[in-house]
């Protein structure tokens, strides 16, 4: 009996304590929010002065000239594989984040004001956590192996940022040229463009060889006849018109046509680049640049107004 009475003291001293380190809390808060009302108001004019000098640097940081967007596609890929092409992207992503223009021009096959303008290059794995064949996710970050789940091999996400969009079709035109003059690549796909040519000129010619089988088989074909017993006459109606093995073919034919006309380049951006971020934007620039202002006047403000004491401190001697 005694043991519960003292663990209910305890439970009610720890709460006790809580409460109190709660409202100690709340009330430092209080008193810290009405410090810097107070101290704000005494130095207005260094808050007047925060606010003019965060425009001023908007209008320059945030002038379109100065001003990038996130744009982003789906890239599906006809020859290699994910791991390949994110690997081939991240070394154009150095290019560009060493600002290396001379190089970016020469690969992208651009002139220098359009290769200028790219800033970076990035790409990004689809999921299948379900392992159906279809995606679920994005992996932003760096991939961890899971039984669970794996990485799409056809597809990739490709978000690039620019500082003129008016420039966005010369730069996809620009990578896209990258991708196909890498020597691998370029050698992977004309092998697959070469085996869809054979493989639909040998559909064809089984489909011409089954047609003409099929054409024999109906038109000449003699119907055989069997006599059972009297008058009665049963004739063999059965013919061999190849229906299933020429409807195969034909599957195989549209599949060969749809890769030499739809896919017959190592990728395939299957929309158009979409604006997902503008960054240095007027609203964004304007208030992280008054936040920093504003704590760089206050703490100067607040370095005058303790002059006194730092020099008194300064030249006291011990």
């Amino acid at each position: 009996m005694d043991n519960q009475k003292e663990k209910e003291i305890d439970l009610v001293q720890i709460l006790s304590t809580i409460w109190n380190g709660i409202a100690n809390i709340c009330t430092w808060c209080v008193d810290a929010v009405k410090w810097s009302l107070r101290f704000a108001y005494k130095h207005r004019i260094g808050v007047c002065v925060s606010v003019v000098l965060a425009i001023l640097f908007t209008m320059f940081w945030g002038r379109p000239a100065n001003r990038s967007s996130k744009m982003e596609t789906e890239m599906r890929i006809n020859v290699q594989n994910s791991f390949f092409f994110h690997d081939v992207i991240a070394s154009l992503d150095y290019m560009c984040k060493y600002q290396d223009t001379i190089r970016i021009a020469k690969e992208l096959n651009l002139p220098m004001k359009h290769a200028k303008k790219l800033l970076g290059v990035k790409s990004y794995y689809f999921v299948d956590k379900l392992c159906d064949g279809t995606p679920d996710e994005i992996c932003m970050g760096n991939f961890e192996a899971d039984t669970t789940k794996q990485i799409m091999t056809d597809r990739l996400l490709l978000n690039m940022e620019v500082r003129d969009t008016l420039s966005l079709k010369s730069i996809e035109d620009g990578i896209l040229y990258y991708f196909e003059n890498n020597s691998l690549i370029e050698k992977a796909n004309k092998e697959r463009i070469e085996e869809s040519t054979t493989m639909l000129a040998n559909v064809e010619k089984e489909l011409f060889m089954l047609d003409s089988l099929r054409k024999n088989e109906y038109f000449n074909k003699k119907e055989k006849s069997y006599t059972l017993g009297g008058n009665m006459i049963v004739t063999e109606k059965e013919k061999q018109l190849f229906h299933d093995e020429i409807l195969r073919l034909s599957l195989k034919k549209n599949q060969c046509v749809y890769e030499l006309n739809v896919n017959s380049k190592c990728v395939n951006f299957i929309r158009p680049f979409v604006l997902t971020e503008i960054k240095n934007g007027y609203i964004s620039t304007f208030a992280k640049s008054f936040v920093v202002f504003l704590i760089l006047v206050m703490v100067f403000c607040w370095f005058s107004d303790q002059k006194k004491n730092i020099v008194k401190f300064l030249e006291k001697e011990d």
